[in-house]
């Protein structure tokens, strides 16, 4: 069973943050979004306790952002044959093959999409479009649908970005999702399961979502699920939804304040998720 966690950073120093996270669920794939902790650091703190050595594979295509960091940090305590980088990552996306030892390779997509604070919904959705055929691509190279993809979307699961077949495809309904594909205007589009429908609103079993703002226009959510995992159909037998939580602790220390929000001053405005194949 593979492990992965993912944190949206917000470019704070929390590196003491990410390793208690670690020491608590030694996850195989550590996948970190506005991390601008040096590298070295991150890396020495994360190690000094934990029962693995976390290693970032070596990836010459990798892009950085302005400010000289990786959009999309991946760390790994598998051995380093079993991490391969297929992109350097454009501005929002890195893809990775994933063979832990005697079992079948996967692929990894790791996205951090643009915020809403600088574009529209309808700039969000013309921006996703452009990850599937990339995705795409690499299933055709691989000769397999074995794909996942976790990260920061900045959009919600309803919002066309996700649901779109010209983007993600990204639907509620693990039934559906096993048809694999639909055609739409003479092609097909396959389908991603999209389990963080289910951790919307109270009625889940752990906070409404991962991402709070408190806005002053007419329409308010409040709560967010930008951060979300994707699965292919291909996966699903490997999948089960309890295996998938928003974490709201770090060892002892909490990640939401007394009213359960994030806890934007001790630790980011994003909440982790965690999950296992």
């Amino acid at each position: 069973m593979l492990s992965f966690l993912f944190w949206n950073l917000n470019r704070k120093p929390l590196a003491g943050l990410v390793r208690l996270l670690v020491d608590d669920h030694t996850p195989d794939i550590l996948l970190l979004a506005e991390c601008h902790i040096p590298l070295g650091e991150l890396l020495v703190t994360i190690n000094a306790s934990s029962r693995y050595i976390y290693h970032i594979p070596r990836n010459p295509l990798q892009q950085l952002n302005p400010v000289g960091f990786p959009r999309i940090l991946l760390l790994s305590r598998l051995p380093a044959s079993a991490v391969r980088p297929l992109t350097g990552g454009n501005a929002e996306a890195a893809i990775f093959k994933v063979r832990p030892l005697g079992e079948a390779d996967l692929l990894l997509v790791g996205l951090h999409l643009p915020s809403k604070l600088h574009l529209s919904a309808s700039d969000q959705l013309q921006l996703a479009t452009r990850i599937r055929p990339l995705i795409e691509a690499a299933e055709r190279r691989a000769k397999h649908q074995r794909t996942l993809v976790i990260g920061d979307l900045n959009m919600d699961p309803f919002e066309q970005g996700v649901t779109s077949s010209e983007a993600f495809h990204a639907v509620m309904d693990r039934q559906l999702a096993l048809r694999k594909s639909r055609q739409v205007k003479g092609e097909q589009r396959s389908f991603f399961y999209n389990p963080m429908w289910s951790r919307l609103g109270d009625g889940t079993s752990g906070p409404p979502g991962t991402y709070y703002k408190q806005a002053s226009g007419p329409s308010a959510n409040y709560w967010y699920t930008f951060d979300q995992v994707l699965i292919r159909p291909d996966l699903l037998s490997s999948f089960e939804d309890e295996n998938l939580r928003v974490l709201t602790r770090a060892g002892a220390v909490p990640l939401v304040t007394g009213k359960g929000l994030p806890d934007s001053v001790t630790a980011s405005d994003h909440l982790p998720i965690f999950f296992k194949l």
